[in-house]
């Protein structure tokens, strides 16, 4: 897997144009909640949330300040301490978790001023059914980009019981190395028996995220089926990560997360899994041509970014058109290039 990693994948991430949900915000408004130990400052922000700070007493603002402080100053704990926040379901918490929100966003609406772009991170989304290697993709994927001086944060989704209600969190015990990196943050959280392979908060613990200075946040979803693709609304850049024996070009063919994907990888190719490999590559190579691409200027990709493909490209589909070559045995041969 580690080949597959150093050959072009990470490239293919950061060549997408970056497009970025802005939420609007209606700005003007500077009032203050007078404390004697604090004072927050409420500007660009919605009129509704000035109402949080007759709702909070001075206690839960202190809370929020403090936090606020130690996200803008990217330290860790206060990260963690937001995310819990954010995925509080007590009613007083959540009213807390909606101001920082609302000071996390107009900090980033800020930044975005002062340096004239936007100040806010490449999510990728990374999903797959259940021991596709998710989270060995992302030890290794993490490690590349810190290693580049990027800032990642990896929001983990654990499934929940049904039945209890408990989640194991065990994603992160497969990050080891990524996971005492300083460059690093990882935070594994529980479904909550939401369906879509998220939990009901992720959106809001990416803010927060990108509030304490990573740019460059994973997502990685809890083994998903078919339907499960939630998580497409909330990326620049979808992942699906299947194994060699992921199916035939028929199961490609369906449409729901297949369709809703940028990239497919194809994990664990290594071993006895080679041919597999090969031929599970092959067959959704073939099912993508029948996709409506989710954007205008992209389209699903199967490998094409490794080195020699690149090259190897243009020269086979000029020798298909020619009438040279056969598309079926170009294809054999950009695979056999890819497999060196």
């Amino acid at each position: 897997m580690v080949q597959l990693l150093q050959r072009g994948i990470v490239q293919s991430f950061f060549r997408l144009d970056r497009s970025f949900s802005v939420l609007s915000r209606s700005v003007g408004l500077k009032q203050r909640h007078k404390s004697k130990e604090n004072i927050i400052t409420v500007s660009s922000v919605k009129t509704a949330d000035v109402d949080l700070l007759q709702t909070l007493d001075e206690s839960e603002i202190s809370f929020v300040r403090n936090l606020y402080d130690g996200l803008t100053k990217q330290i860790r704990h206060s990260l963690s301490q937001s995310i819990t926040l954010v995925e509080s379901s007590h009613p007083r918490k959540q009213l807390q978790a909606q101001l920082l929100l609302s000071l996390v966003l107009d900090h980033q609406k800020s930044l975005e001023s002062e340096k004239g772009e936007i100040a806010t991170s490449f999510r990728i989304g990374i999903s797959g059914s259940p021991g596709a290697g998710k989270s060995t993709f992302l030890e290794e994927m993490g490690k590349r980009l810190t290693k580049k001086g990027h800032r990642v944060a990896v929001l983990a989704v654990d499934p929940s019981s049904s039945t209890t209600g408990g989640s194991l969190l065990a994603d992160k015990t497969r990050m080891p190395q990524l996971s005492v990196d300083p460059n690093a943050f990882i935070r594994p959280s529980p479904s909550g028996c939401h369906v879509g392979g998220v939990t009901r908060s992720t959106n809001e613990a990416i803010v927060m995220c990108e509030g304490a200075g990573f740019n460059t946040i994973f997502i990685e979803t809890v083994g998903v089926g078919q339907s499960e693709y939630e998580v497409a609304d909330m990326v620049d850049l979808f992942v699906l990560l299947i194994p060699p024996a992921g199916g035939d070009e028929l199961q490609g063919l369906k449409r729901g997360i297949v369709e809703r994907c940028h990239i497919v990888v194809v994990n664990k190719c290594d071993g006895d899994l080679i041919p597999a490999s090969i031929r599970i590559a092959t067959e959704y190579t073939s099912a993508l041509k029948f996709m409506r691409s989710p954007s205008k200027n992209w389209k699903p990709l199967v490998f094409r970014s490794h080195p020699s493909v690149r090259a190897k490209v243009p020269i086979l589909e000029t020798e298909v058109a020619n009438g040279t070559k056969t598309p079926g045995y170009a294809a054999d041969l950009l695979l056999r290039e890819f497999f060196k």
